[in-house]
């Protein structure tokens, strides 16, 4: 399912041409980005993301580059610096974000499953679903 998610990812990144902000190891390119990009969207993705990376917060100190490394920070960086400059319209992107926090629920419910070997079966599946309705997660079957 990570990986499922980690690919759904990338390949948006690829298809809205987000692999020009990106140095050949992966890292982004930090002073393009803010060049193309402008201050003011490299500003709220930087505040937004720094407390997650730390790698992110001090980028003018690391002369390794600063990766994306996880689905959030990925996620982050193409609603926040692509789809504002991309032809993509707002109301597809909210679908698709949408969709792609539902699958949080999911990833979250499969990593608990995984690490507190609480096993798995179809009516454990509608537990949990059920459950994150009552949390208020945006859920269907």
């Amino acid at each position: 399912m990570s990986s499922f998610y980690e690919s759904t990812l990338e390949r948006l990144i690829v298809v809205l041409d987000g692999e020009k902000y990106f140095r050949n190891d992966k890292s982004l390119d930090i002073p393009f980005i803010r060049q193309e990009i402008g201050e003011n969207l490299w500003n709220h993705f930087y505040n937004e993301q720094k407390e997650y990376s730390p790698k992110l917060r001090n980028y003018q100190n690391n002369p390794y580059g600063v990766k994306l490394d996880n689905r959030f920070s990925k996620r982050n960086f193409i609603d926040k610096l692509l789809i504002p400059h991309s032809k993509v319209d707002r109301i597809h992107w909210d679908s698709i974000l949408e969709s792609l926090k539902s699958l949080d629920f999911w990833a979250e419910q499969r990593n608990n499953l995984i690490h507190y070997s609480t096993g798995i079966s179809k009516a454990k599946m509608y537990d949990l679903l059920n459950e994150g309705k009552k949390e208020g997660n945006n859920l269907s079957e």
